[in-house]
């Protein structure tokens, strides 16, 4: 079965049970682009997955966002037999660590709220609104 054909079938089929499915289409849909209009589900390899992700590119959340979609993709195409098994790559890199938010102390607040009033350059917002932001935030 064509590729293409097949992700716009799994994304008709995910519209039909309620979901959205928009950032799930456009990433499947690139990667059908990517792999072209004339290949089959038939023919994806491991290394298409990895050239698709990016191995070059730093690995964040995103990249195992996009592999989630893709597994779920592969994971169809073997309930409907267009797969005997997923065309994953099998070593996957570490996740990234978690991000950990910083809290100012209290000092901290008080020198930066002191220094949007006294820094009049040519800032894009006013003094008055980044204070809000600061102390919104």
């Amino acid at each position: 079965m064509n590729l293409q054909r097949l992700i716009e079938q799994y994304i008709s089929f995910q519209h039909s049970l309620g979901s959205v499915f928009t950032t799930d289409a456009i990433t499947l849909r690139a990667f059908g682009r990517a792999r072209g209009s004339r290949a089959s589900v038939a023919s994806v390899r491991p290394q298409h997955v990895d050239a698709f992700l990016g191995k070059a590119r730093p690995v964040t959340t995103t990249w195992f966002g996009k592999l989630s979609r893709l597994r779920q993709f592969f994971k169809y195409a073997i309930s409907r037999g267009y797969l005997s098994a997923l065309p994953l790559p099998t070593v996957l890199p570490q996740r990234p660590p978690t991000f950990v938010p910083y809290i100012y102390s209290q000092d901290e607040i008080r020198r930066l709220l002191r220094t949007i009033d006294s820094d009049r350059r040519s800032a894009c917002l006013e003094p008055a609104t980044i204070r809000t932001l600061v102390l919104l935030y």
